[in-house]
């Protein structure tokens, strides 16, 4: 599976055969390597059970999420005994540690952990921003109120609503 693009064809999926260079002799009777450049692949359809089986195969390797909330991809999932036991696996991979190191290694177990401390550290970040903007604007709507400027002025400059307006107001024992 392929997470770039490689091919300058317009198909998304390759099959090939190894043979020996100076006689076409075919070396791998019976074995067959695919590939799939996943950005290729399109998935901005109605319905993915509609689509042939590789189609469908390549979606699933495409939109993957143990925690999906895609109902399509969920109907996919379902719809055949291979792709049922397709998140089966892929679910005990993810929550067995052991599948999961064995399969993926060291390197990719702190890659991930990496990514998810990284996403912790951002949303940490953008609730610390978004605490530090509603402290602002509360310190300036206490500051107009006590400048005697209206009510309705200081709901329109801050956004806060008329009663959290009052409730400042009544906090701070102002007029």
């Amino acid at each position: 599976i392929l997470c770039c693009d490689v091919f300058e064809e317009d198909g998304y999926f390759h099959k090939f055969e190894m043979s020996e260079k100076n006689s076409d002799l075919v070396l791998t009777d019976g074995v067959t390597v695919y590939t799939i450049e996943l950005r290729k692949v399109d998935t901005n359809v109605h319905d993915y059970c509609t689509k042939p089986e590789d189609e469908q195969w390549a979606v699933l390797f495409k939109e993957y999420n143990y925690e999906t909330k895609d109902e399509k991809l969920k109907q996919l999932l379902e719809s055949k005994e291979c792709f049922r036991k397709a998140d089966e696996i892929m679910r005990e991979i993810y929550f067995n540690p052991a599948s999961y190191s064995k399969l993926f290694g060291e390197e990719k177990k702190q890659e991930d952990i990496n990514a998810m401390m990284y996403s912790v550290e951002q949303k940490g970040k953008n609730e610390g921003k978004a605490e530090g903007k509603a402290e602002e604007k509360l310190h300036i709507a206490k500051n107009l109120l006590m400048n005697d400027i209206s009510i309705e002025v200081i709901a329109r400059t801050t956004n806060l609503t008329y009663d959290q307006i009052n409730e400042l107001k009544a906090k701070n024992y102002l007029r």
